[in-house]
């Protein structure tokens, strides 16, 4: 995760995670250390990276504030919930959309930063663990292959919800969809109905932070 946003989540520390576990399409292989990393350093470690963040861009969208506690959110996934309602804020696009977006993060990555193991330059980069989903990255596990942007820019979590959101703009109609469709049209994944279940505490988490 980019250190400048979460020097401003610094305040948020809490243990726990979202409830009913990762989305089992995802193989994932999250780090068993990553939250006591966490407390102790004040800040995302990279299972690769040695604490240096080499290539990824710098953020743009910095909250001004440090947001409240959301129970049930570790301290990353506060900061990522946090950075794509500021995205969505700073492209001017209703709550809907941040709600769509923030359902869609819960269901792909449960709201985490998530490096490939089969592609180790991203291992390198801030992440908050690693899956295995063909060339799939970060919080929205895009794919450089389909054109979503380079494997430095996919494991930015604002450069990644700002693709998200560009993509959803070119939704003709996505505002009268239901949440869950405007997130599959973007995604086009494998699971369409799975994001709908996410919309109770995605709508929690959006209140909470704002």
């Amino acid at each position: 995760m980019i250190g400048c946003v979460l020097g401003l989540v610094a305040a948020v520390l809490i243990s726990g995670v979202l409830p009913g576990g990762p989305p089992p399409e995802r193989e994932l292989a999250i780090s068993a250390e990553l939250e006591a990393r966490e407390s102790a350093a004040g800040s995302n470690v990279s299972r690769g990276s040695r604490g240096k963040d080499r290539s990824a861009p710098k953020p743009n969208a910095t909250p001004s504030a440090a947001p409240r506690s959301v129970a049930g959110l570790s301290r990353a996934q506060t900061a990522n919930a946090l950075v794509i309602i500021t995205v969505a804020r700073k492209r001017k696009l209703p709550e809907r959309a941040a709600l769509v977006g923030m359902m869609t993060a819960m269901q792909e990555t449960y709201l985490r930063n998530l490096a490939n193991d089969r592609i180790p330059s991203s291992l390198a980069l801030p992440n908050e663990g690693a899956g295995r989903d063909f060339d799939s990255l970060g919080l929205f596990q895009q794919r450089s292959s389909q054109g979503w942007g380079s494997t430095a820019e996919l494991m930015d979590p604002e450069y990644a919800t700002n693709a998200f959101f560009r993509s959803l703009e070119r939704v003709e109609g996505w505002e009268r969809m239901s949440l869950s469709q405007a997130a599959q049209t973007v995604q086009k994944s494998a699971f369409p109905d799975a994001y709908a279940k996410h919309e109770p505490q995605a709508r929690k988490i959006i209140a909470a932070l704002t």
